[in-house]
């Protein structure tokens, strides 16, 4: 099943941004809804850092490049996910509950 779920999920990001820059921003609509973007970085550790609506339940799904899940990240528990190893990496915003405008910055 969770080998299923990560097919659909990577299917589902085929299309993906590609970010070049360091201040990224979306849109969350409702419960369930996504946004993502891919980070290529050199360095060894990367702080990315997040906001969002306080009224809002925001999660951070991490994958790598080979669509590896890293883990998941309740933002309320934490607004900077650190990257370490270098390398591609997708991140995928999900709303658990609330909906408004996200932010990164890395």
């Amino acid at each position: 099943m969770k080998k299923v779920m990560l097919l659909v999920l990577v299917a589902i990001l085929l299309p993906l941004t590609f970010a070049r820059a360091d201040y990224l921003k979306g849109y969350l609509d409702e419960i369930g809804d996504t946004d993502h973007f891919l980070i290529n970085t050199s360095s060894d550790t990367l702080d990315v850092t997040f906001s969002y609506p306080a009224t809002a339940e925001f999660w951070v799904l991490v994958l790598g490049k080979s669509g590896t899940n890293l883990g998941y990240f309740d933002l309320s528990e934490g607004e900077v996910i650190q990257l370490t190893g270098g390398g591609k990496f997708i991140l995928v915003i999900i709303s658990q509950s609330g909906d408004g405008q996200w932010t990164a910055s890395y």
